[in-house]
């Protein structure tokens, strides 16, 4: 789990949202990664529990980038062919493409985390969570980034109606309706 028992607060890894970036910044003192899955359901008493949630379509681009960088062999080059394809696995548990409220949500669908912060607008984000929990600002490092063109480019409205699906309960837990943010 990753802890922040200097401030008092539990983050909530979950892939291709911005982990790094945040286990990054200076005042982050714990050393995990992602998140066991299914997430730890138990944090400390009193403690601040965050996550960072991305787009669906954005993320799975990221993901797909991803993937085409550490394991080639495993994805379709061709992004269409790709998303295509991908809903005949997608429900499968394969990193980094669970859908995010696997991880953030509890055995009866209730999202864990206290605050979520948005992948699209991080900075802003953090900012708030510091002002919250008392920590010094700090710019928020872009690590871990892929190289892709942005990623309304990368669908068509076919290959997009098929991630809606395929990623319904984050479009809809999450506020991304027709990949708002």
């Amino acid at each position: 789990m990753n802890t922040s028992h200097r401030y008092r607060c539990v983050f909530y890894h979950t892939p291709k949202t911005a982990g790094r970036s945040i286990t990054a910044l200076p005042w982050w003192d714990s050393t995990s990664g992602h998140m066991p899955y299914p997430c730890e359901r138990d944090p400390p008493a009193g403690y601040l529990r965050f996550a960072v949630v991305r787009n669906p379509w954005d993320r799975l681009v990221s993901a797909w980038a991803w993937m085409l960088r550490q394991q080639p062999g495993l994805c379709d080059r061709d992004f269409r062919r790709f998303v295509l394809t991908f809903s005949e696995w997608a429900h499968r548990d394969r990193l980094p493409f669970i859908r995010q409220t696997i991880y953030l949500a509890d055995d009866w669908g209730r999202l864990i985390p206290d605050v979520l912060l948005r992948f699209e607008h991080l900075q802003e984000d953090v900012d708030l969570l510091c002002e919250r929990l008392g920590i010094p600002l700090a710019t928020v490092p872009h690590e871990n980034r892929s190289d892709h063109p942005p990623y309304r480019e990368m669908y068509d409205a076919e290959t997009w109606a098929v991630v809606g699906r395929c990623y319904r309960a984050d479009v809809d837990r999450l506020g991304y309706a027709d990949g708002a943010h």
